[in-house]
């Protein structure tokens, strides 16, 4: 008898454990979002370039994955064309804006 309750509460410890891992890793999957709108954030990205007193070009940005944009303009400033990577967040913020990919 002591066997069978002992083999009970470990039973309970290890479905707990697994439940516990289980919902553990679906909070780290809620955290991260899918922007499958991207396009509808460009108005953020625009107003970075605008910063430079640069516009971008209709067909400037090109969508790389669900968060990532490569977008190519005309920088006024230095007079040359410039490329830049952007990630922008689940809420349209600006997560970055450099020339090199993000990681």
């Amino acid at each position: 008898m002591i066997f069978i309750s002992i083999k009970n509460s470990v039973g309970k410890y290890i479905m707990l454990s697994m439940l516990i891992l289980f919902s553990l890793g679906c909070s780290k999957e809620e955290k991260k979002c899918k922007n499958e709108k991207i396009y509808a954030c460009i108005d953020v990205v625009e107003n970075e370039i605008k910063k430079k007193n640069s516009v971008l070009p209709s067909g400037g940005a090109t969508q790389l994955n669900d968060s990532t944009l490569f977008i190519t303009f005309f920088d006024y400033s230095t007079n040359t064309v410039s490329e830049k990577y952007v990630v922008l967040g689940c809420d349209c913020e600006l997560l970055y804006y450099e020339d090199e990919r993000p990681n």
